[in-house]
């Protein structure tokens, strides 16, 4: 029985080539997850602005989407939905990511709910889904879409 296995053009006979190969694969897998998880950290990082109103919605949005009417459109509706106004019954308006998945390392589409808590209503929640694109460091809104809200 031949020891040696063949992988495209060489094969590998010594076992500390087969383990060298595995420890390389494993080291590639660890790096691309680590980079997801940073990714998924800086999304996080701005539905956090949109939560604390920290900056206008508009900003968050990519130039193109702000500069189209149904980006305008969907600005004015993420602002309306985060509005502070009124809020006698019920919490603040918080925006809560459900799932991340990455269309490309540069588009993810985001799954997020809107929570409100209130004395009468108990708790509000409207889904709602971003897709984004990194642009640089930032990541920025590129479509957002409210869903009838589950109560």
């Amino acid at each position: 029985m031949n020891a040696s296995v063949t992988l495209f053009p060489f094969q590998l006979r010594s076992g500390l080539m087969k383990l060298s190969i595995c420890v390389l694969g494993l080291s590639l897998a660890l790096l691309l997850l680590a980079d997801e998880a940073t990714e998924r950290s800086a999304i996080e990082a701005t539905i956090g602005v949109i939560n604390s109103r920290s900056e206008p919605v508009a900003r968050l949005f990519t130039s193109e989407a702000a500069s189209s009417l149904e980006g305008a459109k969907q600005i004015a509706d993420l602002d309306q939905m985060m509005s502070m106004e009124p809020l006698s019954e019920v919490t603040a308006p918080r925006l809560t990511v459900r799932s991340i998945q990455f269309v490309d390392p540069t588009v993810a589409r985001v799954e997020a709910e809107n929570i409100q808590y209130g004395s009468v209503i108990m708790q509000r929640v409207t889904p709602v889904v971003f897709v984004m694109r990194k642009m640089g460091a930032n990541w920025r809104v590129v479509s957002f879409s409210a869903l009838a809200r589950l109560n």
